[in-house]
């Protein structure tokens, strides 16, 4: 919508679309800012914890049978 509002602004050429292409421009910018922070913040939920890794379970487990 940012990207549509700044070509309007263009072809339009008033204060009412200039004020809409930075109010939708400035909205862009924040969800993506919050997003990233939303993120970070929540990624341990995204990644294994120390005792939820597959790869050294199996490695374990393998070492148990020999």
């Amino acid at each position: 919508m940012a990207i549509a509002s700044t070509k309007y602004a263009q072809e339009m050429k008033n204060t009412a679309s200039h004020i809409l292409m930075i109010l939708l421009s400035g909205l862009s910018v924040i969800v993506s800012l919050v997003l990233m922070i939303f993120t970070a913040i929540n990624s341990n939920s995204f990644l294994p914890g120390h005792g939820d890794d597959a790869i050294r379970c199996n490695i374990d487990q393998r070492a148990s049978i020999v």
